[in-house]
């Protein structure tokens, strides 16, 4: 059998991925059920640490829904400062010059992301605002 290192941390039993949080929820699950096919029979797991396996089960799952409450916090955050800018003048960047004077008619979604439509037509992000009047 071949065995792949791990980056572990501190003595916590931490480690450090490049796996978002619901693949490393799934390979906690894969790694806690093949530990108890294969424990020995007649030395099972203690209680104890299949409990804190349980809590740091428990723990994932609710940092997954942290996670997905705060993006969608920030989404709404954002779509409620672009929606507060319709009819007001900004100043935005074009590369490396600053545009001024352009009324927000609109706020249009794309990818999930706001994006200010101006009387001309023109879109930009609201990242590009550097003034609103």
């Amino acid at each position: 059998m071949q065995v792949t290192a791990t980056s572990m941390s501190g003595g916590t039993g931490s480690f450090s991925s490049a796996l978002n949080p619901a693949e490393q929820k799934e390979m906690f699950l894969r790694l806690l059920v093949t530990q108890l096919q294969n424990q020995d029979p007649m030395n099972p797991v203690n209680n104890e640490d299949f409990l804190s396996q349980m809590a740091q089960f428990t723990s994932v799952e609710q940092q997954l829904a942290m996670v997905e409450r705060l993006d969608y916090m920030a989404t709404e955050a954002a779509m409620n400062r672009s929606v507060a800018m319709i009819g007001r003048e900004v100043d935005y960047l074009n590369g490396d010059e600053i545009v001024g004077g352009a009324t927000v008619a609109a706020v249009s979604f794309q990818g999930g992301q706001p994006r200010l439509v101006l009387e001309d037509g023109t879109q930009i992000s609201p990242g590009q605002v550097v003034r609103v009047q």
